[in-house]
């Protein structure tokens, strides 16, 4: 889902998802042909703490590897932080295409996050 509007053009990346322990997962790729920068929100929840950490990153398409690189990062999440609200800033290489990526290590596959990323790109 996305919309401008003056300020820039707002994409979700990753729209309320419930997510569970021992997964990684992509989202689909966003079009940033014609935007240079972005901001870009996380909102993350962890249900239970049992040794469990998620690694939230937004990543670049590029064309020649036929690859994803990753861009920037959120602050990684552990049970000592149950709940990350946080925004970082891209300020130039977007490429063609972005998306967001995410990783859950240890815990079970019984454990819960809830994720949404969202951004507006210039």
């Amino acid at each position: 889902m996305s919309y401008t509007n003056p300020m820039g053009h707002y994409v979700t990346l990753v729209p309320s998802t419930d997510t569970y322990a021992t997964a990684t997962a992509r989202t689909t790729a966003v079009d940033t042909t014609y935007s240079t920068e972005g901001v870009f929100m996380l909102e993350a929840v962890q249900s239970s703490y049992t040794n469990e950490t998620i690694d939230v990153n937004i990543q670049t398409y590029d064309l020649l590897t036929d690859d994803w690189y990753t861009i920037a990062s959120f602050t990684q999440m552990t049970d000592a932080d149950p709940a990350i609200r946080e925004a970082i800033r891209i300020p130039y290489g977007l490429g063609n295409k972005i998306s967001c990526n995410w990783t859950i290590t240890g815990g079970d596959s019984t454990n819960k996050y809830t994720i949404t990323v969202s951004g507006i790109l210039k």
